[in-house]
């Protein structure tokens, strides 16, 4: 397979999944692109598994990757679809780059459907920034690229589309504009679930100019206001 070099942009792609510590695989079961450019148009429908524009290394990707339901699982990113660079600086994201992150899930009757704007999402996982005013980008910084999650033990058997998701609030400043997201899907098949009703979130609906975790102000945020996390509430059993 032929790589795309990432430019010096210093930013990032999601293209790696563990189970329980295991790698299933560079690119395994992951809608992944070649190109780490950000989406900043919040309209587009790229915002949720990426887009063309980015130019799809595979979508749908071969594989589904299996998980039982209540697994700890990790998503991992890099500048580069090669995996760790240690040359790079600015692997697995540049360090300006300050935002939260988050993991959404939808159910997919089809697992390599690529119309993915009628899915209806829940959020399994968000980190923000933290009381000593860490970002969850620099926490990302720190561990070489990997999030750690639980998939919800009361998720019910089937698949989904698991999407990691990157904000990048550093351009935004106070103009309220410039958000960059950072997004990939991967094709997952949970088992040993349960049986909850889950919540449904639209992006094309929830994510907007407006939104106020988009235009959010990490260099001068308001006084005493906690960081408001776009998207729906986190989903628990």
């Amino acid at each position: 397979m032929t790589l795309l070099v990432v430019s010096s942009t210093a930013h990032t792609i999601f293209q790696e999944l563990y189970i329980e510590g295991v790698s299933q695989g560079l690119e395994t079961g992951i809608r992944t692109v070649r190109s780490s450019n950000p989406l900043k148009n919040m309209s587009s429908p790229d915002i949720i598994c990426n887009g063309a524009v980015n130019n799809f290394s595979q979508n749908p990707a071969p594989d589904v990757v299996t998980i039982p339901a209540g697994s700890r699982i990790t998503t991992e990113w890099h500048n580069m679809l090669k995996g760790p660079d240690p040359t790079n600086p600015d692997d697995p994201i540049a360090t300006t780059h300050l935002g939260p992150i988050q993991v959404y899930m939808a159910p997919i009757e089809n697992p390599y459907d690529t119309d993915v704007e009628s899915l209806e999402w829940f959020k399994i996982y968000q980190d923000g920034v933290s009381s000593n005013n860490t970002w969850a980008t620099q926490k990302l910084m720190k561990s070489g690229g990997t999030v750690d999650h639980t998939i919800p033990s009361c998720v019910p058997n089937g698949t989904y589309l698991l999407k990691g998701e990157i904000v990048a609030l550093h351009a935004v400043g106070p103009t309220g504009k410039n958000v960059e997201i950072f997004t990939g899907c991967a094709q997952v098949n949970i088992t040993e679930g349960g049986d909850a009703e889950l919540p449904r979130f639209k992006f094309q609906e929830g994510y907007s100019s407006t939104t106020p975790g988009l235009i959010w102000n990490v260099y001068e945020p308001p006084a005493n206001v906690s960081y408001p996390f776009p998207g729906p509430a986190l989903f628990t059993c």
